[in-house]
C-alpha cells in the first residue's frame, strides 16, 4: 500500500463520498448542501481537533467498494483546545458584528 498523507478535509462527507451511503438519494443534493452550511459554523472546532498543517491518512478506514457498516460522523468530544478555539472565534464574531 502507498504511504499517502494529505491535509485535513473539513467538509468531506465520508459515508457518501467513500462508501456511497446516503439517506435519501433523490434529496442528496439538498442534504449535502445543508450539511455544508451546518458544518461551516463549527469549522473552528474542527480546525482545533485536526490542525490545518497535520498530516492525515486514510489507513484504518474501510476500503472503497468493500461492504462497510453504516458509518455516522460525529464531532469528537472533550477536545479542550478545540472548544477554546471555537469559543474565541464565536465571541470574536459577536463583538466584531454588533
Amino acid at each position: 500500500a502507498a504511504n499517502f498523507f494529505h491535509r485535513p478535509l473539513y467538509f468531506d462527507d465520508t459515508p457518501l463520498e467513500r462508501y456511497g451511503q446516503s439517506v435519501c438519494p433523490p434529496l442528496q443534493p439538498v442534504i449535502s448542501g445543508t450539511r455544508f452550511f451546518l458544518t461551516f459554523p463549527v469549522l473552528p472546532y474542527k480546525m482545533g481537533v485536526d490542525r490545518p498543517l497535520d498530516c492525515v491518512t486514510s489507513y484504518g478506514l474501510y476500503r472503497p467498494g468493500n461492504c462497510a457498516p453504516c458509518v455516522r460522523e460525529v464531532l469528537p468530544r472533550g477536545e479542550k483546545d478545540a472548544v477554546v478555539f471555537q469559543t474565541a472565534t464565536t465571541l470574536g464574531w459577536i463583538f466584531l458584528l454588533p
